[in-house]
């Protein structure tokens, strides 16, 4: 009599506990994003809801192979930040180094100081092709 009923009373609990990781899996964790807890994201959020200003070497840079500073925004949304090289606790304003692709076919990096309220792309190196501009 009593090993019936401590077989069902584990048997319903293991119903109930499949149950509620079934409910839980489909409510929380099923089809979502959670990109935003990686710091390179927020990084990137940050820069993107900034106001992009373009020194006077990156401007000459970009100016040198035809992009416009449209390519920089599309830039910092694609590209990926290089936590090893970049000084994030630099004061007032870190400086984040990124590499990614500029353009259709030109591989750069770039120096980015993130600010309050602007994100001020320092210089840019091209990775590929020649620079004829120098």
């Amino acid at each position: 009599m009593k090993d019936k009923t401590f077989a069902r009373r584990i048997r319903l609990y293991a119903i109930g506990f499949l149950g509620g990781c079934v409910v839980v899996y489909f409510m929380l964790i099923s089809g979502k994003d959670y990109g935003f807890w990686y710091p390179s994201r927020r990084v990137k959020e940050k820069m993107l809801s900034s106001k992009i200003v373009l020194s006077k070497e990156a401007a000459h840079s970009l100016q040198c192979r035809g992009l416009e500073q449209k390519a920089i925004v599309s830039y910092i949304s694609k590209c990926d930040i290089d936590f090893s090289k970049s000084d994030t606790h630099r004061e007032p304003c870190p400086y984040y180094s990124t590499i990614g692709k500029i353009g259709e076919k030109d591989s750069a990096r770039v120096g980015i100081v993130l600010c309050d309220s602007t994100a001020s792309c320092e210089g840019i190196v091209f990775l590929t092709g020649k620079d004829t501009c120098r």
